[in-house]
């Protein structure tokens, strides 16, 4: 069925028969000029269905398309505007419904769902060239949301091969980009929040069970990844604000490990991997401008707490082993702390205060402990632990000094 240009249309069609569909409905209203309208729910395996559209403004297009035994379930369009866009097909549903809602002009949506049961799929966008894409393939008991108000903001969603997942991602401001996958998972959930312009993000959650993906950005210019591969009990949270950030998070073949990100500023970086690990944390903090953190965990049972304020300061760590901690704080300007721990019940603690400090770290070996402080300017420390029961406490204070430490 086609209904193509109408100035002022309500139309309610009830489709049924042996050799037509099954108590399907479709519902049209059109009001304005150069509106185009197509619904199709008439295949005979198609029963207690229903398409909904409506159009107000000029020049808008809506598609939309049930087939191949689709039963109780609901398509609804409305778009108010000019030119504006919309396409929705559910194939071999039940239970599901498709929502799209678009107010401006040149906004473009297409929804689709294909061997979905119990399913929703919803859409709204509210400004100028916004374009989304929502789609369910074989997914049970999910939902997926996209928000965008704003222009030109784009955003991609897929469900496949899910069950009892969720995801929601909404765009405030232009040119932002997103992107949510969940394939092969259960019991998840991803959420991307971004409001400002330029913004870009993703989240991967691939065969993963019970993961929590969440990435919110406030600004302009920011980066944010989520990658959640073969995961179990795994959650990765990045919140940035500022410009030109950069978060990146890995969980991998993991179990019940946990991250969380928070940049405030500008071209702060963090980067972190928790790959092969079991009940591992890190918790990154960096507020000012062109700070990172590198941060890498493949431990059974393990922590990093990282914090830094200023410019330029960088930590880079890696964490091996059974039990392994270490918190890391710095505060000034190109500071440097790099730590290496393999091996079990191994503690570090590190403060450096000032600017140019140096610290180098390693530890190895069994149930060794060391804690370092540096307070002033261009110092340096390096420092080796290996072997069991080891501890150091090292404290330098001043400007240009030097210490060497071999346990």
């Amino acid at each position: 069925m086609k209904i193509s240009p109408l100035i002022t249309t309500s139309l309610v069609i009830a489709i049924s028969g042996g050799a037509l569909a099954d108590n399907n409905f479709v519902i049209l209203n059109q009001f304005g000029f150069g509106n185009n309208a197509t619904a199709n729910n008439g295949d005979s395996d198609v029963s207690n269905s229903l398409i909904i559209q409506t159009q107000i403004g000029i020049n808008n297009t809506v598609d939309a398309l049930q087939i191949d035994g689709t039963n109780e379930s609901v398509i609804s369009q409305t778009q108010i505007g000019v030119a504006n866009n919309s396409e929705a097909a559910q194939e071999n549903t039940t239970t599901s419904s498709i929502s799209t809602l678009q107010t401006g002009d040149n906004n473009q949506v297409n929804a689709g769902q294909g061997t979905t049961t119990e399913s929703s799929n919803s859409v709204l966008q509210l400004g100028a060239a916004n374009n989304a894409n929502a789609q369910q393939v074989i997914v049970a008991i999910s939902s997926q949301q996209i928000q965008q108000i704003g222009e030109q903001n784009t955003a991609g969603f897929l469900q496949e091969n899910t069950s009892d997942s969720s995801g929601i991602l909404r765009q405030f401001g232009s040119s932002n980009s997103a992107n949510i996958l969940q394939f092969l998972s259960l019991e998840s959930g991803a959420d991307i929040l971004q409001v400002g312009s330029e913004n870009s993000s993703r989240v991967d959650q691939l065969d993963s069970t019970f993961v929590v993906g969440s990435i919110t950005q406030l600004g302009s210019n920011n980066f944010a990844k989520i990658s959640q591969l073969d995961a179990n009990i795994d959650t990765s949270r990045i919140v940035q604000t500022g410009s030109q950030n950069s978060a990146e998070t890995s969980q991998r073949v993991s179990r019940s490990n946990s991250v969380t990100i928070s940049q405030f500023g500008i071209l702060n970086s963090a980067t972190s991997n928790q790959n092969f690990s079991r009940g591992g944390s890190i918790d990154i903090n960096q507020v000012g401008a062109d700070n990172s953190t590198m941060t890498n965990q493949n431990v059974l049972v393990g922590s990093a707490f990282i914090g830094q304020a200023g410019s330029q300061n960088e930590i880079t760590s890696n964490q091996l082993g059974i039990d392994v901690r270490f918190s890391a704080f710095q505060a000034g300007e190109g500071n440097s702390f790099t730590l290496q721990q393999n091996g079990s019940l191994l503690t570090t603690t590190s403060v450096q205060v000032g600017s140019l400090n140096t610290a180098e770290i390693t530890q190895s070996g069994l149930r060794n402990n060391l804690v370092l402080l540096q307070i002033g300017s261009a110092n340096f420390n390096q420092a080796t632990q290996a072997g069991t029961d080891v501890n150091s406490f090292i404290t330098q204070i001043g400007n240009g000094n030097t210490l060497h430490i071999l346990q």
